[in-house]
């Protein structure tokens, strides 16, 4: 998404029309949202700084990447405004605190990418609210407590990493119930109580 030769300040919050920078791709003129912002994607780029509420304004957003960059802070709670996004890759950042709970609000959500962080805090049941969700990775994290049964109620759930944080007990046999026919990976930490490879596909030592 970045013309050939241009980086930094040339390609970013220059005078230009948004659509043009770096980075950034809208809608098109035929349709109904024309011009309006469609994706951000920066992808080890260095981007450092906070997410901030005003992210909210995107309102026809559906992809956001800001991996493998030096984010800091929290996950502002108007991330759930973005009810059209389909895809939030914020890995391998620096993000800190726990997770909002108007994030599990984002009801196009598919893919959700948050791992390689220092998120803490406990994994909510409003997940299941997140009805298209087909990608879950979050391992790597600060994360504790149990993981929650319902789960089990988002249908398209595909791939499931939760290794490298605190969670404690067993995988709800509920969820194994998954697989394999739907769910493809499901991968935890080895201290939880999971069967490999009948309910989880690998587990992390």
């Amino acid at each position: 998404m970045f013309p050939n030769g241009v980086s930094g300040t040339d390609a970013w919050l220059t005078p230009s029309n948004e659509c043009q920078w770096g980075g950034v791709a809208c809608w098109g003129e035929n349709t109904s949202n024309a011009y309006t912002v469609n994706a951000i994607e920066f992808e080890d780029n260095n981007l450092s700084g906070t997410l901030i509420p005003e992210m909210n304004s995107f309102k026809d957003m559906h992809f956001l990447a800001l991996r493998q960059g030096s984010l800091m802070g929290t996950l502002p709670t108007q991330v759930g405004d973005l009810q059209q996004l389909q895809i939030l890759d914020l890995e391998n950042n620096g993000l800190t605190g726990a997770l909002p709970n108007e994030l599990f609000d984002m009801a196009s959500l598919e893919e959700l990418d948050l791992n390689d962080n220092y998120l803490t805090g406990t994994l909510s049941p409003r997940i299941a609210r997140m009805r298209k969700l087909r990608s879950f990775h979050i391992h790597n994290n600060k994360l504790l407590g149990n993981i929650p049964t319902n789960l089990v109620n988002i249908p398209n759930l595909i791939s499931v990493r939760l290794s490298g944080n605190g969670f404690t007990g067993a995988m709800p046999p509920q969820v194994c119930d998954l697989r394999p026919r739907g769910l493809q990976t499901l991968v935890v930490d080895c201290g939880i109580e999971c069967q490999v490879p009948d309910c989880c596909t690998s587990c992390i030592p």
